[in-house]
């Protein structure tokens, strides 16, 4: 077990374990995008809408199941952001693609501040005002105007005022109903949330500075700050929720969502109109609030984690849940496809499990095979008839095949997990993240494998002016020394050839080859790797098809890459 590994079976191990991790975080990942219920919104007609994933669920003024709208109609890939309605019943919303990179994602979580502009980058991104009804929508803002990070927004029903919590660039902003800028405040904000407009006053929860903040929403003062009250009571700072999100006016007090530090796993707290802490309201275990809507005199808070929407008493006491078909249909659809997401990366996690485990067995299973003769030189056998042959070595074909076992094995498990992906989610975008790169990896490593793998059976012999090559089938071609020529990678005649293995990949032993090999080839004629490579690849030896398996296989990724963009 001492032995040194063969740069090929170390370079299938890390990208057979980089590839079962990369499923299993996009599995994994996956499956937490699909949440509960989340956004709840009243229409300027008394309606309720529940917002889940990309669909808005419709209810009557009595909680009835009206319609299913499926955003994606509107444009919208990914809700990000609040949606709102104008007086008219118009919506105001985000289109487009969650264009955030990696980069974003790290500085969102690292809560720094973001840095993009706010300008829509093309003329489909962006805030857009729609017509659930009709499907037609208008760019909102002459210029485009886009908040590509979590914001919240709240609508003047009088005058169709757009104030908006740009959240991840610590600012709020002001709009006409067209989309014509106003104001924009940024002084003593931090990662602010929902907003509230109540008796001409601008309520906002100021996420990082643990406070609601109240703001003049004047144009000519906007964001100038009137008081800050603290909404942390004891409860809330044992039980580590001191981040106010969401926040309504229920009656004559106030509701708040603090949440815990990951901006999950709140708790809703109430206190009267003089900022009082007065109750709090019991959530089952598990649950993780995020909306609050005063509706026919209840109050809804919608629960992500536990795919529900609880009904609450104005005094805090919680009566049941909030239920309506299209609810429940969309739920279960949605805890079907969590669940197949992460059974995906379960699987990963089971095929790295196996490949580690038959990597273990099969190094046991080989080292006990070892005897004393493997000691003994294996380059060279001198016969009777002054025959020198040479052949791999030992220890990197037993690696070879190592590699070529663990790769057949990392086949079998992906293949199977691969079609499963494709076929139970959306194809092309599990084409475009998932299959295609793991396809491309297989394209590279396992021809080389494979092609590595055939030529342990290979040999070479010199006497005289004769070289023997034994093919990587076994065939042995006796070919005259004018008629042979040789790179470092390969020796061949005009219808056989034995590859040596590249400089870091040899399959013989690289100094046997330097002093005895190579220096008793002197009749015959020395060529560039280029051009062995080109005879490899007219003769058929495996060495040649692999190449052209992964020059044409990348080739073709490349194509269905751009196509899949």
């Amino acid at each position: 077990m001492n032995a040194k590994v063969h740069p090929l079976v170390a370079v299938l191990v890390i990208v057979a374990t980089l590839a079962a991790l990369g499923v299993w975080a996009w599995g994994s990942g996956a499956a937490k995008e699909i949440g509960g219920p989340a956004g709840l919104i009243a229409s300027p007609s008394g309606h309720l809408y529940v917002q889940m994933q990309n669909v808005l669920l419709e209810h009557d003024t009595e909680g009835q199941f009206v319609k299913r709208h499926d955003l994606s109609r509107l444009g919208v890939e990914r809700v990000l952001g609040a949606i709102g309605f104008f007086p008219d019943g118009d919506v105001l919303l985000r289109r487009g693609p969650d264009e955030r990179t990696l980069l974003d994602n790290v500085r969102a979580y690292l809560r720094l501040q973001n840095e993009n502009p706010t300008v829509s980058m093309s003329p489909e991104s962006g805030l857009y005002r729609c017509n659930l009804e009709s499907g037609e929508c208008r760019q909102f803002g002459s210029s485009g105007v886009d908040f590509n990070a979590a914001f919240s927004l709240y609508i003047d029903p009088a005058d169709s005022t757009v104030y908006i919590s740009d959240t991840t660039r610590h600012a709020l902003r002001k709009y006409s109903g067209d989309g014509e800028h106003l104001g924009d405040a940024e002084d003593g904000l931090k990662f602010p949330n929902e907003l509230v407009m109540h008796n001409d006053r601008l309520y906002v929860a100021n996420t990082n500075h643990h406070e609601i903040r109240i703001v003049s929403p004047e144009t000519d003062s906007f964001g100038r700050e009137i008081v800050s009250v603290d909404v942390i009571p004891e409860a809330a700072s044992l039980s580590r929720q001191i981040w106010p999100s969401h926040l309504v006016r229920v009656g004559d007090e106030w509701w708040v969502n603090n949440m815990r530090s990951g901006m999950n796993e709140g708790g809703i707290y109430i206190f009267d109109d003089d900022w009082n802490f007065k109750a709090r309201v019991d959530l089952p275990p598990g649950a993780d609030p995020i909306a609050l809507l005063p509706f026919n005199g209840e109050v809804l808070v919608s629960d992500w984690n536990n795919d529900r929407i609880h009904r609450v008493l104005v005094n805090g006491i919680r009566l049941g849940d909030f239920e309506s078909p299209g609810l429940h249909d969309l739920v279960a659809e949605s805890v079907e496809r969590r669940w197949q997401y992460q059974a995906i990366a379960w699987f990963a996690l089971a095929v790295l499990a196996l490949l580690i485990l038959g990597l273990l067995v099969k190094g046991l299973l080989t080292d006990a095979t070892k005897d004393a003769s493997e000691e003994k030189p294996k380059t060279q056998v001198e016969f009777p008839d002054e025959m020198v042959w040479f052949t791999p070595d030992e220890r990197v074909a037993r690696q070879l095949r190592l590699s070529a076992w663990l790769g057949g094995v990392l086949v079998v498990a992906l293949i199977p997990l691969l079609i499963y992906v494709m076929v139970l989610t959306d194809f092309r975008l599990a084409t475009y993240e998932l299959a295609l790169p793991v396809v491309v990896i297989l394209v590279i490593f396992v021809p080389i494998v494979w092609s590595s793998h055939r030529n342990t059976k290979s040999a070479i012999g010199i006497q005289g002016d004769t070289v023997t090559l034994r093919n990587h089938v076994g065939n042995e071609v006796a070919i005259p020394m004018a008629r042979v020529s040789y790179s470092k990678s390969a020796i061949a005649g005009p219808d056989s050839a034995v590859f040596l293995g590249q400089h870091q990949l040899a399959l013989y032993d690289r100094e046997v080859l330097e002093t005895q090999v190579f220096p008793r080839l002197t009749g015959a004629k020395s060529i560039s790797a280029w051009d062995m490579q080109m005879t490899l690849i007219r003769m058929g030896h495996p060495q040649g098809v692999a190449a052209v398996v992964v020059i044409v296989g990348a080739f073709l990724a490349g194509i269905a890459y751009a196509l899949l963009r």
